[in-house]
Formats: structure tokens, C-alpha cells, sequence
């Protein structure tokens, strides 16, 4: 139809691959009408969108059509073109089909070592350094692997009994047994006792929520294991700066009374209130029975800020709204505090140990209580006596 603005097929001609494509608009008669270079697409949509051209031969029937075969002899530039010709059927482009999955399927595709456990063969590692797991983060990530899935595979080694060490993932392991989850994924891998130990405790470095206390254990035990020999060498081994190192590993300095809070919490009170205990107890040598009340304010759940001030104001005989309180210990382990009212003129002691025979104790304490008693007695009757042979 000569005249007609009715146009003909679109024809694309390029390497898709390169996401650049040729346009050509023929009409009705054949002749080239344009040809423009377009933007480079995307390859996904690309692939997608574009279909052969209805008709083109294609390489097994090439051969059978004499203009084709010329075309490809006389030249091999437009052979390729007219090869990699095609027809855009539908300018609408169709969104790509991509697979969807949840995280832990995409993680054991992208890492074929990763292998499902049973939780009820898994131990926790002997070198974990953690000693208190907070609840309340337990359920916060618990909470986040039911929603996103477990997306980080634990490490764990086999041991020789069939069962598995961890080596990471103590946190994902507790979290995962709150949800009810019978396994998890994990990489199994080979480790001696040397190589488990020290990927644990520098794991358990990078972890979550490991208290100042806990951390002083863990660069101690890197120390008398020979693993470093200087505070330095262990600041470069743990990737932590050396003020820290020191200040954590001065915790382990405090007084055996104070060192028996933080056995029973770990993440009691951090390395900068350490600091300031060091302090009161250089300036104040003889009042580490107030230091030691202080301390137990914030096992009460007063702020450690507010320790120094405290503790001063006791030192300096301050009027006192708490009890008199001493605490009796060995081998820093806590096993007796003693109360006393001066209002009252009471005591009251109280056993920490479940290790202390309650009853030996009372026997001990009602002979102890009999002899101030008859020291006292004593005492108030020879004053009687030097009284009345003054007075004659």
C-alpha cells in the first residue's frame, strides 16, 4: 500500500547480551524506514520481552533457503545481523519471574556446607566465656529468626561421641530452642581443641551483650594460656584497645567481697565503675566495708553512677538511710551479710551459702551469745561491787 502510514513489523537486531539493541521500522514494502541505537535495557527484561522473529530461519534450516546461505557467503556481518534478528511482539515488558525463598534456603543454596542439626546434639563449647544469658535479648532474637528466618548458620565441630561442639552461635542456639525448633542450620567443621578454643573466645568477643567481666575472664585465660604474652600482643589478638584490655583485666583485681557480686552477675557493673572502686579504695583504704555497701545498692538496682557519691557520703558520716550492713566472705565467695539497727539495737545475719550447716551455725552462735552474755554480766557486777565500796 503505497503512501500508507501504516508501518510494518519492528525489527530489533543486536547483542542482547550487551543490554544494546538496533531498531529498525520497516513497511509494508520492506524498505528500511529508520534505524536507531537504543538505550542499553536490562538483560532480564530483554530476555523476557523479545521472541524470534516469525519466520527466520534458524541454523538447522538455514541451509534449505538459498538467500539466507548467500546472505552468510557474501557477508558475514549481515549473516550475524540477520541471525541475531528478532521481533518484539508485545511492547509491554513482563516483570522477570525471580524465585523467592526464605533466608535459610537462600543460605544453604549460596553455601553447600551447611547442614541441618538436631538442637538435642549440640553442647555448648567448654571455652565459651558467657556466663549470663540475658532473657529479654534471648526473646529479641528469637523473635527476629521467627520472622526472617535463621539467615546465619551456627559453627559447631563433631565431637568423636557423635555429638557437636559450638563453636559460634550459643545466642542463636537458646533462641532457637524457645521457638520449639528441633534444628538449625550449621556449619560442621574440623577444629582441634587449640583451633576450637581460640575461634570461640574470638567469637564470643564479636558477639552480643558479653559484659566487661566476662570479657577480663576470657583475656586472662588467652594470657595464662600462652595464646599471647603482653597486653599488647593481646589488644592486637582480640581487637580490642589496650585501655580496655587493662581496665577489664584490673576487675579481676577488685577485693574478693566485691569479685562475689560479679560471679553471681557478670554484667553487674562495667570496667569505668571498676575504675572507680580502684579509686575509692586507694583513697579510702580502711572503708571497704562502705565500698562495699555502695556495690550492693546496684545489685538493688541503683544506677552505678551514683556509687562514688554514696559511698562518700558515707565515708564522711553523712546521716545514712540504709542499714549498717558487713558481708563475710572467703575464697571470694559471699557467705554471710549482717545488719545492724541502732535504733533497735538488733543484728540480723543472714546465710548466702547453701554449703553452711544452718544448724552447727546456730549452735555456734547461741554458745558465742552465752559467753558475751556472761562477760557482760561479769562486767555489770564488779561495777556493782567498786560502786558499793565507794560509796562506804
Amino acid at each position: 500500500m503505497t503512501g500508507s502510514n501504516k508501518r510494518g513489523p519492528i525489527k530489533v537486531s543486536g547483542l542482547v547480551a550487551s543490554g544494546k539493541v538496533q531498531v529498525r521500522d520497516t513497511s509494508e514494502s520492506g524498505q528500511d524506514t529508520a534505524g536507531v541505537d537504543t538505550q542499553p535495557a536490562p538483560l532480564a527484561e530483554s530476555v523476557t520481552a523479545l521472541q524470534p522473529v516469525a519466520g527466520t530461519a534458524s541454523n538447522d534450516t538455514a541451509a534449505n533457503q538459498p538467500e539466507a546461505a548467500n546472505d552468510r557467503t557474501g557477508n558475514s556481518s549481515q549473516a550475524n545481523a540477520a541471525d541475531s534478528t528478532l521481533d518484539v511482539q508485545d511492547h509491554k515488558v513482563a516483570e522477570p519471574d525471580l524465585p523467592r525463598m526464605p533466608a535459610a534456603q537462600a543460605v544453604r543454596q549460596a553455601h553447600p556446607g551447611v547442614q541441618k542439626i538436631l538442637l538435642a546434639l549440640i553442647d555448648d563449647s567448654p571455652y565459651q566465656p558467657r556466663k549470663e544469658y540475658d532473657p529479654e535479648l534471648i526473646d529479641a532474637l528469637a523473635t527476629t529468626m521467627n520472622t526472617a528466618g535463621h539467615a546465619e548458620p551456627i559453627r559447631v565441630r563433631k565431637k568423636a561421641d557423635g555429638r557437636y561442639e559450638l563453636i559460634s552461635g550459643h545466642r542463636r542456639k537458646r533462641a532457637a530452642s524457645s521457638l520449639g525448633w528441633t534444628e538449625i542450620d550449621a556449619f560442621v567443621e574440623e577444629k582441634d581443641d587449640r583451633r576450637a578454643k581460640t575461634e570461640t573466645m574470638l567469637a564470643a568477643i564479636g558477639s552480643h551483650g558479653l559484659s566487661d567481666f566476662e570479657i577480663a575472664g576470657l583475656l586472662k585465660e588467652a594470657l595464662d594460656d600462652g595464646m599471647v604474652s603482653t597486653q599488647r600482643q593481646l589488644s592486637a589478638w582480640s581487637g580490642l584497645n589496650v585501655s580496655k584490655v587493662n581496665a577489664c583485666l584490673q576487675m579481676l583485681q577488685l577485693p574478693p567481697s566485691i569479685l562475689a557480686f560479679l560471679h553471681r552477675k557478670p554484667s553487674l557493673f562495667s570496667f569505668e565503675t571498676s575504675r572507680v572502686i580502684h579509686g575509692l579504695l586507694k583513697d579510702y583504704p580502711n572503708n571497704l566495708a562502705d565500698i562495699e555497701r555502695g556495690v550492693e545498692r546496684i545489685v538493688d538496682g541503683k544506677p552505678q553512677n551514683t556509687l562514688k557519691g554514696w559511698v562518700l557520703q558515707a565515708i564522711k558520716g553523712r546521716p545514712d538511710t540504709d542499714n549498717d550492713r558487713s558481708m563475710i566472705t572467703s575464697s571470694g565467695k559471699l557467705f554471710f551479710t549482717i545488719k545492724r539497727d541502732a535504733t533497735e539495737r538488733a543484728v540480723v545475719v543472714n546465710c548466702k551459702s547453701p554449703d553452711v550447716d544452718m544448724a552447727a551455725f546456730e549452735k555456734k552462735l547461741q554458745a558465742w551469745l552465752e559467753e558475751q552474755a556472761s562477760s557482760v554480766a561479769q562486767t555489770a557486777d564488779g561495777s556493782s561491787g567498786a560502786d558499793q565500796a565507794g560509796s562506804k
